[in-house]
């Protein structure tokens, strides 16, 4: 009898959660949020430049402060606050960090896939290296010590393992 009772409130205890939860209709439908859609991005834009005006130093360009050209993954999550139809974006760029040297010049000036002539679709290189450089010097490390140095190998993998990526 008491393994019967037990048996009935572990189902019981179980079950009800599931009775107990109401499903509430989502204050704004999940699909208008695609960041595909147009009104979303400028949405996005509108509310970080309301947001980013209030701080010091204003903005000037948001697009070098958002992604730079050595750029290749993009990983971006939406989650709604729970006060108000309000949502918070979060996007990861990666590689992350700027070259100090190029950083009023994120990108290269020429046409578009001048570096990559082979490897272009809709005026974009899509052969990213998939490796970076931790110093800013590893051109020359490559040349003086090689890329069988263990410090080059380490440190400075793009410059020794994409000779055709962008880097």
């Amino acid at each position: 009898m008491t393994m019967k009772c037990f048996l009935f409130l572990a189902v019981a205890a179980g079950c009800l959660p599931v009775l107990i939860i109401k499903t509430r209709p989502a204050k704004v439908p999940y699909d208008t949020l695609f960041t595909e859609l147009a009104a979303v991005q400028e949405e996005i834009v509108a509310v970080h430049n309301t947001l980013r005006r209030g701080v010091s130093p204003p903005a000037s360009n948001m697009l070098k402060m958002v992604v730079w050209a050595t750029s290749y993954l993009i990983g971006c999550g939406v989650s709604s606050c729970h006060k108000g139809i309000h949502y918070l974006y979060i996007c990861h760029y990666c590689h992350e960090g700027n070259d100090p040297e190029k950083k009023n010049v994120p990108y290269n000036k020429g046409s578009p896939c001048g570096d990559c002539p082979n490897n272009c679709e809709d005026k974009l290189c899509t052969n990213p290296c998939i490796y970076y450089d931790e110093y800013n010097n590893c051109n020359t490390q490559t040349q003086h010590l090689g890329c069988k140095h263990l410090s080059v190998q380490r440190l400075c993998k793009a410059s020794c393992m994409c000779q055709t990526e962008i880097k």
